[in-house]
């Protein structure tokens, strides 16, 4: 025995076809939610915003997803984590379409990616200073955990803690927990 399920038919892009099941081409709404980590109710919301589309329906008239909707929703997913609003990423899956001739649509998507690389910067910057923040507040909470003082600490009662390098800033992350 091989270990394949046995083929399974399917209409995508209005043809007929024969995949096997494990061959992971097309999956129905369920399965692809579950790749993605998502709820069949996200997938929808997706669909109603347009950025994403089955690529065909079943016999039965379930949705149909492949590769391209796979590759669609992992920019999705790539481009919110770097804090890229949905109507954003949408906009950017459209500029190409709104612009009828080649060049200028090529040169809408050049601006829009531009745009888009600047705000990942800006985010990147502001993610190298929170990963500071945490790991000076890390340090200064290790001096803290060894403190030989008695009672509750923080920042008013350790201010003159000569183990706390009051020279450093402290950040806020700290001030606010020691408070």
């Amino acid at each position: 025995m091989s270990g394949l399920r046995p083929c399974v038919s399917g209409t995508v892009g209005g043809h007929t076809m024969r995949r096997r099941r494990d061959a992971g081409r097309h999956v129905h709404i369920g399965g692809f939610a579950r790749e993605n980590g998502v709820s069949i109710r996200t997938i929808r919301y997706y669909e109603g915003l347009g950025l994403i589309q089955p690529e065909g329906r079943s016999r039965g008239g379930f949705r149909l997803y492949g590769e391209a909707s796979r590759r669609r929703m992992h920019m999705i997913s790539t481009l919110k984590e770097a804090g890229i609003a949905l109507t954003e990423i949408r906009d950017l899956f459209d500029a190409r379409q709104s612009c009828p001739d080649g060049r200028k649509s090529v040169k809408r998507l050049r601006a829009v990616l531009i745009q888009k690389a600047w705000f990942v910067e800006e985010r990147l910057a502001e993610l190298g200073r929170m990963k500071s923040d945490l790991n000076t507040t890390i340090r200064l909470l290790q001096v803290c955990e060894d403190c030989t003082h008695e009672g509750r600490l923080d920042v008013e009662r350790c201010s003159g803690c000569s183990r706390i390098p009051w020279e450093e800033k402290l950040p806020d992350l700290f001030r606010v927990l020691m408070q």
